[in-house]
């Protein structure tokens, strides 16, 4: 009888050892399709880990820039001068260039955040992310702020629809989508990278938010890490660049 007791512990140890090396997985970050910058590259270079988060911040682009501090003008061509410029308080040499300076500081600013990418343990992303339906359960502050009454409406909202009203969709590809909302703005929203950033075992995503107006020369951009806590929960706002 005790050795019969002993065999049966024994498989039940080893059964409970399986079980959870089964249902323990570890899930690798992911770098997408469309990640900024790398498209103004002379020579392209393909994010697949972390140690090209720095070749590419070092990389020339195909084109050169201007800032200017006082009467000092210099000129940049990487993400590495461009935000060593920023540091020292250099601006666009005019107003009109600036917001695109801007938006260049921005996407620039995110290979700072993908580097704090790891592996997650578990994950309760959808695997069709950008539907329609997206806007529902993704946090306000996706929305197209552009007055000081959406600002105010922000404080309240629970979903990107509850402030946007998005209308319609156009999809590029699994990862690029825009949204289209009720009073002429226009949204492409881009899947930049997936990974454990906070480091609580828990996959979060990195958005590119490119805003801009139908018919309009209004255009900006922010960024956002987003997690989601259970597959019934909504998806939560991590940080805002």
């Amino acid at each position: 009888m005790k050795n019969k007791l002993k065999y049966l512990l024994t498989i039940s140890t080893l059964l409970n050892i399986t079980a959870c090396t089964a249902t323990t997985k570890t899930i690798a970050p992911y770098y997408g399709k469309h990640i900024p910058i790398v498209s103004l590259l002379v020579e392209p270079i393909a994010l697949q880990s972390k140690t090209d988060i720095e070749k590419i911040k070092a990389a020339k682009w195909f084109f050169e820039g201007e800032v200017k501090k006082g009467n000092e003008i210099i000129t940049y061509n990487s993400c590495d001068t461009l935000l060593m410029l920023d540091a020292k308080g250099f601006k666009a040499t005019n107003d009109r260039e600036q917001a695109a300076n801007e938006m260049n500081i921005n996407s620039c600013n995110l290979f700072n955040e993908i580097k704090f990418l790891n592996t997650s343990k578990i994950s309760y992303i959808d695997n069709e992310l950008l539907t329609i339906n997206f806007p529902n359960i993704a946090p306000p502050e996706f929305a197209f702020i552009i007055s000081r009454d959406d600002e105010r409406k922000l404080k309240s909202a629970k979903s990107w629809q509850e402030m946007s009203h998005i209308k319609k969709i156009e999809k590029r590809d699994e990862e690029q989508v825009i949204y289209y909302d009720n009073s002429g703005g226009m949204q492409s929203l881009s899947i930049v990278a997936k990974g454990d950033y906070n480091q609580d075992g828990i996959e979060d995503v990195i958005f590119s938010m490119e805003n801009s107006v139908i018919e309009g020369s209004y255009s900006a951009t922010e960024a956002y890490i987003i997690t989601r806590l259970s597959i019934e929960a909504p998806y939560t706002l991590l940080k805002q660049l």
